[in-house]
């Protein structure tokens, strides 16, 4: 398994931005994550950024760093959003380093 950035735009973007979509969207909103995971790449040091974890050429998990996600609570940040794990792999025991 590995851990990719999508901000390189890489093979798997359009597929992981309908991911993200399908898991965490509605009906009206692709455009949203659309242009949210766009307008996130060239821009290294900044949020948002979207993660996807990869395995045999298939996403089977992914992540997001955004600024905050309460406006309330600017103070939260960075904010641990779209946190999935594709029901195929939960409970394996898989464990990741980040390096």
């Amino acid at each position: 398994m590995q851990i990719i950035e999508l901000k390189d735009r890489n093979s798997l973007f359009e597929k992981a931005i309908h991911v993200f979509w399908e898991v965490w969207g509605n009906d009206s909103n692709y455009k949203f994550y659309e242009d949210a995971m766009i307008h996130s790449c060239g821009n290294s040091a900044d949020l948002p950024r979207f993660y996807a974890a990869v395995e045999k050429g298939e996403i089977i998990g992914t992540y997001a760093l955004l600024r905050n996600d309460l406006n309330s609570r600017q103070d939260l940040c960075p904010w641990l959003a779209c946190l999935f794990v594709n029901e195929r792999i939960q409970r394996k025991g898989i464990r990741l380093q980040v390096t």
